[in-house]
């Protein structure tokens, strides 16, 4: 069975990160990625020998409400991605039949093009929905939201990344699972208590939604009498990061406050770290918290979206609903020993998030394709 990925761009982040745990979890031998642009992430398929190819497609969906811009922006995206996509259309179909592809795999909801090919061709879909890219980017359909749900339950098969993600898309398809995304290999998580250093943690991506001026605010009130720093590892918009530094600044707080930018050392910083904090209002999954989990490193996340699935509430983390639970429990932390409750996080993340199980989970997935394929082939 020969697979192609479809990506929506070429990055080092997530989704993508994830969609290579994957493909070495299964072992994918003979796949191909298709890619709408450049970027760092084809030289990491590169050098895991995986083949690709670059073809300018484009969204389902683009912002609308984030900003006026967007507001003003969305009928253009829409005429200019629907152009671009009837071109890019029978290249892709010409890639798949040169290919002898039996399955597109599209790598997030944010694109549907594989799914039209697929129907076309008459081959196996699979939909893997990552992100409730409504809520966490601002993003809206160009189709109903309801006939995108039906789209993604009329695939052949769809994953999604947690229980969260599927509520939230209306999925009944019968052939839909939840596969919580690898992280790592078992041979690389290490069984070590790391010296602790008198910071918190926030890393990922700086916006809004992503509840990282929460992080600041209840930082702010917890540093007043306490020598403690807060660590802030990610990069976003120029004016996100203008705002969070006049917070910064009104709350008097810039000596301890230190905003690193995009760093390549996450695990190192985790596991000195006293907590990290996972303050995003809708994540659909959450690979930084599981990474945590990994590293030795207590997570204090917000009790809703995929956070609430991966973490158990003084078992394995800590869960807040509000900031003053969100500043108590930083408090906590800070108080006593977390030693227990780490040990429990890795344990389960082992047994929940590693490459080798997902890759289990992952071959039921396409054993049933391949199932679904045979039945076909006889009719």
């Amino acid at each position: 069975m020969r697979v192609a990925f479809l990506l929506n761009d070429a990055g080092l982040y997530g989704a993508n990160l994830s969609l290579s745990n994957m493909i070495k979890s299964y072992g994918f031998k003979d796949c191909l990625v298709l890619s709408p642009s450049e970027g760092p992430f084809l030289s990491l398929l590169k050098e895991m020998g995986v083949s690709y190819k670059v073809v300018p497609f484009k969204f389902n969906m683009a912002t609308y409400n984030q900003n006026f811009l967007s507001f003003i922006l969305y009928p253009v995206r829409f005429c200019y991605y629907w152009i671009l996509n009837k071109y890019s259309y029978p290249l892709i179909l010409k890639i798949i039949e040169e290919n002898g592809i039996d399955v597109i795999h599209s790598n997030n909801s944010w694109i549907s093009i594989g799914f039209e090919i697929a129907k076309q061709k008459r081959i196996k879909h699979v939909w893997h929905l990552r992100e409730m890219s409504d809520l966490h980017f601002y993003m809206r359909s160009f189709k109903p939201f309801e006939k995108l749900c039906e789209d993604f339950n009329n695939s052949d098969s769809v994953i999604c990344v947690s229980e969260a993600v599927k509520r939230h898309f209306h999925i009944r398809n019968k052939n839909a699972v939840v596969l919580y995304d690898a992280v790592d290999s078992i041979r690389n998580i290490q069984d070590v208590h790391y010296e602790k250093e008198n910071y918190f943690l926030y890393c990922g991506g700086l916006s809004e939604n992503k509840g990282v001026l929460d992080a600041i605010s209840s930082f702010s009130k917890v540093s007043r009498n306490r020598n403690i720093r807060l660590y802030i590892a990610g990069t976003g918009s120029a004016h996100f990061v203008k705002k969070m530094k006049s917070l910064i600044e009104k709350e008097g707080i810039e000596g301890k406050v230190v905003l690193l930018g995009y760093r390549t050392d996450a695990k190192e910083l985790m596991r000195k770290a006293v907590a990290l904090l996972m303050c995003s209002w809708h994540e659909a999954y959450g690979r930084v918290t599981v990474e945590a989990m990994m590293n030795d490193c207590v997570v204090i996340g917000r009790n809703s979206g995929g956070t609430s699935e991966l973490i158990e509430h003084e078992e394995t983390g800590f869960l807040f609903d509000s900031n003053s639970e969100l500043e108590a429990l930083m408090e906590k932390v800070l108080d006593m020993d977390t030693t227990i409750i780490r040990d429990k996080a890795r344990e389960k993340a082992i047994h929940s998030f590693t490459e080798e199980v997902y890759g289990e989970q992952l071959k039921k997935v396409y054993d049933n394709l391949l199932i679904q394929n045979h039945k076909t082939t006889q009719e």
